[in-house]
């Protein structure tokens, strides 16, 4: 049997699955670090990014506390938008825009307190991907504790 003639069909059925494969493939936010423990008036960066990599300097990118309203941090159309920031955040909070370029959320809250302990989830929603982080803020006594014991 001449398989010869059927080898450009199979080809060519071969390329339009895995173009329909790249198209329906789902944009994802991956956290290598999902859980972030410091104590009382350290920084924090909370950082994930985009499985497959994606410029995300024109998408809207929000961080939110699990159970709160407003955000903790939003950026829409290339700039921080701070109206609807939750508070506690405000002059806390700096996203770094280079990061976004290359696919990566990168969020920094300084002098972090115990309240700030909690889930926040970082939400994407053009690429409809969203990562949840937990944050667990301890005292200062607590953490020299710990280090004297290890």
């Amino acid at each position: 049997m001449d398989c010869g003639g059927m080898m450009p069909t199979l080809i060519s059925f071969l390329s339009l699955l895995l173009f329909a494969e790249i198209l329906m493939a789902k944009d994802c936010l991956i956290c290598p670090n999902p859980t972030v423990r410091t104590k009382e008036g350290d920084d924090v960066v909370l950082q994930c990014y985009a499985q497959p990599m994606v410029n995300l300097s024109f998408y809207t990118v929000d961080v939110k506390r699990a159970g709160h309203k407003g955000v903790v941090h939003a950026y829409r159309h290339g700039h921080d938008h701070h109206r609807d920031q939750m508070y506690e955040y405000i002059n806390r909070t700096t996203l770094i825009h280079e990061d976004l370029g290359r696919g990566l959320v990168t969020l920094r809250i300084s002098s972090v307190r115990q309240s700030d302990s909690g889930p926040y989830k970082i939400y994407v929603p053009k690429t409809d991907c969203s990562f949840i982080m937990n944050i667990t803020v301890g005292k200062h006594a607590e953490f020299n504790t710990a280090q004297i014991n290890v």
